[in-house]
């Protein structure tokens, strides 16, 4: 899946993998964001810029169920899982 949209750059000494995160993906993403920030509880319950340094807004935190649900985990895990075989020859096991 990721192996033929793989880009490994390598501008001064380690690695650097460039995929193109799938438009489906992205959209619910942005659809599960738009929802937080336009919901005041929403917003306040999943706004994650009070835990990262300097003055951040409207950075939200994403759940483990909408990273699951959304196929941002799976993309990340195959996106790693393919870079790390290019780099080392070596296939990672149990991936989600």
């Amino acid at each position: 899946m990721i192996d033929d949209k793989l880009n490994v750059i390598t501008p001064f000494g380690p690695s650097i993998a460039k995929v193109k995160i799938p438009e489906k993906i992205l959209k619910k993403l942005n659809d599960h964001v738009d929802k937080v920030v336009n919901d005041e509880k929403l917003h306040k319950k999943f706004d994650a810029g009070k835990d990262l340094v300097g003055n951040v807004a409207q950075e939200i935190f994403l759940t483990p169920e909408i990273i699951k649900k959304s196929g941002w985990l799976s993309f990340l895990a195959n996106a790693t899982g393919a870079w790390i075989k290019y780099i080392t020859k070596k296939k990672l096991q149990n991936l989600p």
